[in-house]
């Protein structure tokens, strides 16, 4: 006789539910602000890198040393004079990278800017700026969260400024 064949259970999908949706759209918001910072990063530094130079003026990198080593820095750090910039920057986490808008600087004035920079190396404040990224792309919802990263980089630019001012 036939032999009854029993029924092949499909696979059950659950309902689409307000949250999964709203998980959904998290997820999605999340991933697009990581991925617009990321591509922002990369073709930033890639136009910074395009136009620079290292410095014509050797009183740059001598002076460069001097503060990295009376700072205990070990790591060589590259600088680069760039036109593509409005304003001394460093940036780079494996091989870092200190960018001048120009050479035309006093000693005082370019001690005080790679003393300023070097700082910021020194404190980590690159990782500091990345941990911040990651969480207002967890946040990407949230325009407080976006108004506290403002206001936390322009904190960190304050404390190094004083950091550098009261070593002086």
């Amino acid at each position: 006789q036939g032999m009854t064949q029993s029924p092949v259970p499909l696979t059950q999908t659950k309902p689409l539910t307000l949250l999964n949706v709203l998980m959904g759209v998290w997820v999605i918001g999340g991933v697009l602000f990581l991925t617009y910072q990321f591509i922002g990063y990369l073709l930033f530094k890639r136009k910074a890198l395009r136009w620079s130079k290292e410095p014509a003026d050797a009183r740059i990198n001598n002076i460069l040393r001097e503060i990295a080593a009376d700072m205990g820095l070990k790591k060589e750090i590259t600088i680069l004079i760039s036109k593509s910039i409005s304003s001394p920057l460093m940036t780079g986490f494996s091989k870092p990278l200190l960018f001048l808008p120009n050479e035309g600087y006093s000693d005082t004035d370019l001690d005080f800017i790679l003393r300023h920079e070097l700082t910021h190396y020194k404190r980590r404040d690159l990782w500091y700026k990345l941990f911040l990224i990651i969480v207002s792309a967890i946040h990407w919802f949230n325009p407080f969260v976006h108004l506290m990263f403002r206001e936390a980089s322009a904190d960190l630019e304050l404390s190094c400024d004083d950091k550098v001012i009261n070593g002086l």
